[in-house]
């Protein structure tokens, strides 16, 4: 089976958290939090110090086809495209990284922003995130996408590319 992606405009785009239900979404950012906890305890006892928050969450579409961020197909696009692409994702996460903001040090349980920027969605408890697909409420983009499906059993549905980086490209 492939994974129903949501369009606007009958266009399919990227989801940030694609998940069976609450109850896994739940579970699975749980186990996140205690791993991550653990990996600071280790880096913080060697005297590392890495801000662990801006972890991907690994929940988007994308594992199950080749949509991007962007909404484009990697299989459509070419190698600098892409190349330029994920450059510019390693970028931001360094950017949320490095970001010592005071209001980022607000706990929460769950924060998803949609690809339009001006949907940020933060849910502080587990009780807060909704049981049903939500959707942004200022482009309607699928924000949750809740499957009830589990996810091996889905096909994946696209192209992925090789990346060549000649060894010597730097993410400026």
């Amino acid at each position: 089976m492939r994974y129903k992606t949501p369009t606007i405009d009958n266009k399919p785009h990227w989801v940030p958290i694609v998940a069976k239900n609450k109850d896994y979404l739940i579970g699975y950012l749980t186990s996140l939090q205690l791993f991550t906890d653990i990996i600071s305890d280790i880096l913080e006892s060697n005297n590392i110090n890495i801000d662990l928050r801006a972890i991907d969450l690994c929940l988007d579409s994308s594992r199950f086809n080749d949509i991007m961020e962007n909404d484009k197909r990697e299989g459509d696009c070419s190698e600098t495209e892409l190349l330029d692409y994920y450059k510019q994702m390693i970028k931001n996460k360094i950017s949320l990284i490095e970001d010592d903001h005071p209001e980022n040090d607000t706990e929460f349980f769950l924060e998803v922003e949609c690809p339009c920027e001006f949907g940020i969605y933060i849910f502080k408890e587990e009780t807060d995130i909704p049981d049903k697909t939500l959707t942004c409420s200022n482009c309607g983009r699928t924000i949750i996408d809740y499957t009830e499906h589990f996810d091996t059993e889905y096909e994946f549905d696209g192209t992925r590319k090789e990346i060549n980086l000649g060894g010597n490209d730097e993410i400026d």
